[in-house]
């Protein structure tokens, strides 16, 4: 069968990115495209060393997709993929296996039937159909009660979206080397460059997986409002109120990366991270927008 398959793996934001660029490959080839949800099974309840537990996050977003789960599970994405490098004429000729961190072209340049095998973490693979991965992530099938009042909160001020990502990069030694945090200097040094471009009075709305944290160290110049009314499995309710703000400043976090990309304002900014991961190994050029500033 012609279609495009995606191994889907981590967080939203992670399934998110992984997606989109499927989705960019199956509409430009005019077949299916089908997530795989075998990573999922395989690393459940084998949370550490890097490696966190997660659930497929995209059911609540109305995908055009069909999703499947092999059995017996298989090896997580990252073991296959270093086995392909190390066994590349061995490797299936319909698995596409992400060269690196980095765009690359190459990847519509091939042939249907294709699987795609990894994080896609750029922009670019999906700027053909952007609009599409917009109106497919941005449009809410439903909202509970505490989140539409916190949105009519968000929509009556100048929202600025703060997004503290600590969890997993505070409690696993391996997630923390690998992606490091964001300091509270960073928070402070985008809020101001934000004020220097604005004199509009403005409301930060904290999004954190440790809003306890937050209240207890982060300190702003600004009236601050801590969105804790969402757990993770509602992790789309916090994307779409992210969405929601005017100007944004970001973690090292493929989550609140998504919050600020779909947020519409015609005249929004966002401050992103100058330095996305604390492993130097990756080149984060195409993940981050021209339009978009790094501090």
């Amino acid at each position: 069968m012609k279609q495009v398959v995606a191994n889907l793996c981590g967080g939203m934001g992670n399934q998110m990115f992984q997606y989109a660029a499927a989705y960019a490959l199956a509409r430009q080839n005019s077949v299916p495209l089908t997530l795989d949800l075998t990573w999922f099974e395989a690393v459940a309840g084998s949370a550490g060393g890097g490696v966190t537990a997660r659930k497929y996050a995209l059911s609540p977003f109305a995908l055009p997709v069909s999703l499947v789960s092999s059995t017996p599970a298989r090896l997580p994405s990252r073991f296959e993929r270093a086995w392909r490098r190390i066994f590349p004429a061995r490797a299936q000729a319909h698995v596409y296996s992400e060269p690196a961190f980095t765009y690359d072209a190459a990847l519509f340049e091939r042939t249907v039937p294709v699987t795609l095998d990894g994080y896609f973490q750029s922009y670019r693979y999906f700027e053909a159909v952007a609009q599409d991965i917009r109106d497919q992530f941005s449009t809410p099938r439903a909202l509970s009660e505490a989140s539409r009042a916190m949105l009519d909160k968000i929509r009556s001020v100048d929202a600025v979206c703060i997004h503290v990502r600590r969890g997993d990069y505070v409690t696993d030694a391996a997630a923390n080397a690998f992606h490091g945090l964001c300091g509270l200097d960073y928070y402070q040094r985008g809020l101001a460059y934000l004020e220097s471009q604005a004199s509009a009075q403005r409301e930060c709305f904290v999004f954190s997986d440790d809003p306890q944290w937050v209240r207890e160290n982060m300190i702003l110049p600004l009236p601050m409002t801590v969105v804790d009314i969402n757990g993770p499995d509602a992790a789309h309710e916090d994307l779409w109120l992210m969405a929601a703000c005017r100007d944004f400043v970001i973690a090292n976090s493929s989550m609140s990366w998504w919050g600020s990309w779909l947020g519409a304002h015609p005249e929004k900014q966002v401050i992103a991270p100058l330095k996305w991961f604390q492993d130097d190994r990756h080149d984060t050029r195409d993940l981050i927008p021209q339009d978009w500033v790094r501090l």
